[in-house]
């Protein structure tokens, strides 16, 4: 019995990771860049791949996790479905986005990818400049709202309005 159920185990963890690419297309008039963000799992069983962990205080060995930024190029940002490695990593989930202007204000917050059950029409994230910080030291951020959800094969039209 207890075998039966490692197995069901393993093939839940398996069937979490993305099958697809992620590309979205980013249109803005503004000034903002754009950054993505994937979770990755490493998948191949070695020690090398692993790492440790402290599960419900029992000392224990868990996949490595690494996560990714990617820029955008030419309007569009991609987020690869697998990075090939010694631990061969595969995104775990959709991921996000975080707007910026670079060398003036930082993201604040990240706006999600769903993955699956939307279209190509353009779909809005609405930005805006805000102050944020410790008392001491403020600084000008970029806060932003919407979520994203992408077609099946994982593609998305995005329009950045900044107020």
């Amino acid at each position: 019995m207890k075998s039966i159920i490692v197995g069901l185990t393993i093939f839940a963890s398996i069937s979490a990771f993305a099958e697809t690419d992620i590309q979205i297309k980013v249109q803005s008039d503004s000034d903002l860049s754009v950054v993505a963000t994937g979770t990755y799992l490493a998948t191949k069983n070695s020690f090398f791949c692993k790492e440790f962990s402290m599960n419900d205080g029992s000392p224990t060995r868990v996949f490595k996790r690494r996560y990714e930024h990617f820029k955008s190029s030419n309007g569009v940002v991609s987020i690869p479905k697998s990075i090939d490695s010694k631990c061969n990593y595969k995104r775990v989930g959709g991921g996000s986005l975080a707007f910026e202007i670079p060398g003036k204000a930082e993201a604040y917050n990240v706006v999600s990818i769903s993955l699956g059950q939307g279209d190509l029409t353009d779909q809005v994230v609405n930005c805006s400049e805000i102050i944020s910080g410790p008392s001491n030291d403020k600084k000008m951020m970029i806060s932003c709202y919407g979520d994203i959800r992408t077609t099946d094969d994982g593609k998305a039209s995005v329009l950045v309005n900044k107020n």
